[in-house]
């Protein structure tokens, strides 16, 4: 069975519901500069075949530079630590590559 963004968000969804709790928005990391990102609004509901929930971007308007500056701020914040080994994003293997501005 193919797992993919959407079906996780199905997943999620009805699950939250079966233990009583309506989501009603999700909070998601899009900037501005990343792909297909540059006709998001900061709240919009979702579109097409998707659930219906909104879509909250509160970090369109941020730069590279203030993620990463936020991230690192405080030495308790959790995060994924492949970021810290060079990786931006995973994908397959001939489209993942480590960004050697996030090599900490």
């Amino acid at each position: 069975v193919k797992d993919d963004l959407k079906s996780g968000v199905v997943r999620f969804l009805v699950d939250s519901e079966a233990k009583g709790r309506k989501i009603q928005g999700i909070l998601l990391g899009n900037r501005r500069a990343d792909p297909r990102s540059a006709d998001l609004c900061p709240v919009q509901e979702t579109d097409g075949d998707w659930p219906r929930f909104l879509r909250i971007h509160p970090l369109l308007p941020w730069s590279y530079a203030q993620v990463w500056s936020y991230l690192r701020a405080d030495a308790g914040r959790i995060y994924c630590q492949l970021y810290d080994l060079g990786y931006t994003s995973l994908g397959n293997r001939k489209s993942t590559r480590i960004n050697p501005e996030l090599i900490s």
